[in-house]
């Protein structure tokens, strides 16, 4: 392509070619390609997105402000709340992993079962079609190039993605951002940033 008019126009592509190598190095069957398209420099600039699933084949894909898809189908985040068989995944560091297990009890007990899957590209998406309710992903070394993709087809399924204070997930399109998030359907959103407060 033309870096200039690139450059001048602020056109991005976002690439992860494996998002979950190391489940790919392992042959365990949870890892994708990511790619985000944005206009501009910021994270809210992010226009298109679409992730491969490596070992389905099949395709999530969300064009801003025209909801998201499952191959030709469009999806919807689930309307679970609380009160209902919760699923989530959780990504922790390893360093004080156990003090972030005793600070996420409260959480924890009030879901039905928790995953680790080991793709965040993935797991949005599993999050955009309903197939779970909430993603706690503490790491901070979490890369904007895994989630970017994802960030805009969970948006357009209806769901929510924020920083541990509770705020929006906002910031340039830079390979060197990176920080820890929570994502998760709109009934479930006051009580995970609750959660995460006390």
């Amino acid at each position: 392509g033309n870096k200039e008019k690139a450059v001048k126009n602020q056109n991005v592509l976002i690439i992860d070619p494996v998002d979950g190598s190391n489940n790919a190095v392992r042959g365990i069957p949870y890892c994708s390609i990511s790619i985000a398209y944005a206009i501009g420099r910021t994270i809210n600039d992010i226009r298109k997105a679409v992730i491969l699933d490596l070992n389905t084949k099949d395709i999530y894909w969300a064009i801003k402000g025209e909801g998201a898809y499952l191959n030709n189908n469009i999806i919807h985040v689930s309307d679970l709340d609380i009160t209902n068989n919760c699923f989530f995944e959780l990504n922790l560091p390893m360093k004080n992993f156990f003090k972030h297990i005793d600070n996420l009890k409260p959480i924890f007990k009030r879901f039905y079962r928790i995953r680790v899957l080991g793709s965040s590209a993935l797991t949005l998406c599993q999050l955009a079609k309903g197939s779970m309710e909430a993603f706690v992903n503490l790491r901070e070394i979490n890369r904007l190039v895994d989630v970017a993709a994802g960030i805009l087809i969970l948006k357009e399924a209806g769901g929510e993605i924020f920083s541990l204070n509770g705020s929006k997930i906002e910031g340039d399109l830079s390979i060197y951002l990176k920080f820890p998030f929570i994502a998760s359907n709109n009934k479930l959103v006051s009580f995970l940033k609750k959660g995460l407060s006390s």
